[in-house]
């Protein structure tokens, strides 16, 4: 079985390390890197609406030891996002939430700091836990309403 990030030899899979850069590229990687640095400090601007959303998944990507930028998107869209110095803690989590207004569901990874963020800035929302990798690519929520909403 191969698991997620990692190739069946152990060795872990990276978006742009040397063997990917020399398939998609004619160039080294340290060149590739400095054409396109520019590209890496671009931020995106996600501007805040104010709508509800029915579902908002949260999740965070590591992108150092401690250094993550914490995401919540829509199944179309990202909603908002927070950089993180301190991994998935508490207070970067209720940065990340205290922007947007109460979702009817949350949907997460079921990380300790999330679920007590959720429980006490929207005490009135649902939140579903997805556990990785259950149901292969296709991911469905049951509604307690019965009716299943897609995410992906």
């Amino acid at each position: 079985m191969q698991k997620y990030g990692f190739y069946k030899n152990g060795k872990q899979r990276w978006l742009l390390n040397k063997e990917a850069t020399a398939r998609t590229s004619s160039q080294s990687r340290s060149t590739f890197y400095r054409k396109n640095r520019k590209l890496w400090l671009i931020e995106p601007n996600i501007p805040i609406t104010g709508e509800v959303y029915q579902a908002i998944i949260i999740d965070a990507q590591f992108l150092s030891n401690k250094t993550a930028i914490l995401i919540a998107v829509t199944p179309k869209f990202s909603v908002s996002y927070h950089w993180s110095k301190g991994g998935e803690r508490t207070d970067e989590y209720e940065a990340l939430l205290s922007k947007l207004p109460p979702s009817e569901y949350i949907i997460c990874d079921g990380n300790k700091a999330i679920l007590s963020v959720c429980k006490r800035i929207w005490p009135d929302t649902r939140v579903h836990v997805m556990l990785p990798k259950s149901q292969g690519k296709t991911r469905r929520v049951k509604r307690l309403s019965g009716t299943p909403f897609h995410m992906y």
